[in-house]
């Protein structure tokens, strides 16, 4: 049934943890589902089996300590894990299933054949041992070779940056809280989650022509990102690692040829190893930056690609509505294990956004003498611009290329993720 807010207060008056979760995640005014089995009433989203006539197997699969919000002041309480089936074989095959995954786990497989290990002094981040090394180090020359063959050049670029950088590129308006960032000398700086501002400024660094386009960049620098503890696991979530990464500065009518080839680039390593990918291209979430005109365009140039991929005989794609990155739509791609298990490994971004932050421009066949530009003295009382729709807060007023320049289009791409997730 439906409950409002006062209905739901009421009917969970005997239990703080249901209160404060109501209180807390529900807005006043709208409407929630509660289930009724027998004399328990709870709280939650459903749907459920119609009846309990149904669960002809149950298993209580492990149980452990949880602090209520995973904070350690509040109250310590009990989180069990079961699974139901309608049938003793279907109980079965899932728990042959589990035996099999158990002796699949990379964890286990890691540690007897001492390939790498975790400790608690850096949770999250990878010791590889020497045998370890030998399958990373072979990865990443299998991926040079790839990269020459495919023109990319290999840069290196800074692991911390001052926090001015982050706000430029929106991610200390949209992402912050997951980076991790410390003073130095009473500013604040963070280490860096991923390489697309760094690699913003190489670009910027000199004037760029039309000729030099499109300018692949690979980058295979160490990167952190402050993933919860609860969600560590194994190699497939880390806070420290290093990615395939890299970024295509192109015109815009060199998009669909760029996002072609990439496609072939994934056939190819991801052949290599037997794997068969899906695609789902995930479009513009809630909090994005810039205007929804340019959002719509890159979704359309993303989409266009994938319809030729498919007619190409490269399968089906499905939409994944509001999950794109914040500053552009991206294709992402899922690969499957030996247990036809699904992992989110490459990914394909269209980012018309950094390059409009960075002001980052080539001249085109038109370009023409530069004019000096003046910055024109502002009353103190002027009216502050309002945020776009894009929150973009504390982000300097971008100016628009002189006659004779254009934007670069960015596309952002990793094929195995990070190293430590492909391993894994």
């Amino acid at each position: 049934m439906y409950a409002n807010t006062r209905r739901r207060l009421e009917m969970f008056k005997s239990n703080p943890y249901k209160q404060h979760i109501i209180k807390d995640k529900i807005p006043d005014g709208t409407f929630t589902t509660v289930y009724r089995n027998g004399p328990l009433i709870d709280l939650c989203r459903g749907p459920h089996v119609p009846h309990t006539g149904r669960i002809k197997q149950f298993k209580v699969m492990k149980n452990s300590a949880s602090y209520f919000l995973g904070d350690a002041n509040n109250d310590s309480l009990q989180r069990i894990y079961g699974v139901s089936f309608p049938d003793k074989d279907r109980m079965q095959e899932h728990l042959k299933y589990l035996e099999e995954a158990a002796k699949r786990d990379h964890r286990k497989i890691g540690k007897e054949q001492e390939l790498f290990f975790f400790h608690e002094y850096s949770p999250g981040s990878c010791f590889f041992l020497p045998h370890g090394m030998i399958i990373y180090n072979t990865l990443m020359a299998y991926l040079r070779e790839q990269y020459w063959q495919r023109g990319y050049q290999e840069v290196g670029s800074p692991n911390m940056y001052n926090s001015s950088l982050w706000k430029i590129s929106g991610h200390w308006q949209h992402y912050s809280e997951d980076m991790f960032t410390f003073e130095v000398e009473k500013d604040k700086w963070a280490l860096k989650p991923m390489n697309c501002p760094g690699h913003c400024l190489i670009f910027k660094h000199r004037e760029r022509s039309y000729r030099e386009l499109p300018i692949r960049m690979a980058d295979f620098g160490i990167l952190h990102r402050n993933e919860a503890s609860g969600a560590l696991s194994g190699l497939t979530r880390v806070r420290r690692f290093q990615q395939d990464d890299t970024h295509i500065f192109c015109a815009e009518d060199q998009i669909t040829e760029e996002i072609s080839s990439l496609f072939d680039f994934l056939r190819e390593v991801y052949g290599k190893f037997g794997f068969t990918f899906k695609l789902k291209l995930s479009t513009r979430p809630e909090g994005f930056l810039g205007e929804v005109e340019t959002w719509n365009k890159a979704e359309a140039r993303l989409t266009e690609a994938l319809d030729q991929f498919t007619k190409d005989g490269g399968g089906v794609w499905e939409l994944n509505p509001g999950d794109g990155a914040f500053y552009g739509p991206k294709i992402d791609i899922t690969i499957q294990d030996a247990l036809k298990r699904d992992f989110q490994c490459a990914t394909i971004q269209l980012d018309f956004q950094l390059p409009r932050q960075f002001e980052l421009e080539y001249m085109t066949s038109e370009a023409r003498p530069k004019v000096e530009k003046k910055e024109a003295s502002k009353p103190e009382d002027e009216e502050k611009p309002k945020e776009s729709a894009g929150n973009e807060k504390d982000v300097p007023k971008v100016a628009e290329p002189q006659p004779g320049y254009a934007r670069p289009v960015m596309i952002h791409r990793a094929i195995y993720g990070s190293f430590e997730r492909f391993i894994g």
